[in-house]
């Protein structure tokens, strides 16, 4: 099926152009288990309701290490990541994701690297490979707590809760959002999703 801008697929409303919110970089290893291992020195943003669901899951996106170094957005690394996603809008979720994960480990300090997170996660979903989406989701609202990309990580962490039936953490992240972020676009969709907990009582 086509990309569209269901809770079911990626938002490729966004062009592979965007290069806002770029506050840090990763340094992607090659283990396959969360959690995330970070520097002494850098404390991650909690996103509430999410660990209680990740802290069992074991998940293939590879572990990292904030830094604070500037992104810096090269010709080449841009071009990589154009290939990536150019994968996910043709509907290739499988390599588009894959492609993403390639270009992480190949430009750990580079200036896309949230925006390469937030599309992978989103590659994975669409699959419904719901405990690595969860996790690089849980990367973007952790990491990247300046990216654009948090609002809509934090929606997805909160479908994917409900998902896996963890309806407390669900509730609380998505009620977090609103609080967060009550104008942005995705609160619209929080608000239905919580509606329809409160029917099903949940």
């Amino acid at each position: 099926p086509a990309v569209t801008e269901q809770e079911s697929s990626p938002e490729i409303a966004a062009t592979s152009s965007n290069t806002e919110s770029l506050p840090t970089s990763v340094v992607v290893g090659s283990v396959t288990t969360m959690p995330i291992s970070v520097p002494e020195e850098k404390t991650p943003t909690t996103t509430s309701g999410a660990s209680d669901v990740s802290d069992t899951v074991t998940s293939s996106v590879p572990k990292i290490a904030v830094t604070v170094t500037p992104g810096i957005v090269t010709a080449v690394e841009k071009a990589a990541y154009d290939k990536a996603f150019s994968l996910l809008k043709q509907s290739r979720y499988a390599d588009a994701a894959l492609e993403f994960e390639t270009f992480l480990r190949e430009y750990p300090s580079g200036g896309l690297n949230d925006d390469a997170w937030y599309w992978m996660a989103q590659a994975r979903y669409v699959m419904r490979e719901f405990e690595t989406a969860l996790n690089a989701y849980q990367t973007i609202a952790n990491y990247f707590p300046e990216s654009s990309r948090v609002p809509a990580a934090l929606l997805k962490i909160g479908y994917i809760q409900y998902e896996m039936a963890a309806y407390p953490e669900a509730r609380q992240t998505l009620s977090d959002l609103l609080e967060r972020f009550p104008a942005h676009r995705v609160a619209v969709s929080a608000e239905t999703r919580l509606k329809k907990m409160d029917r099903e009582g949940r």
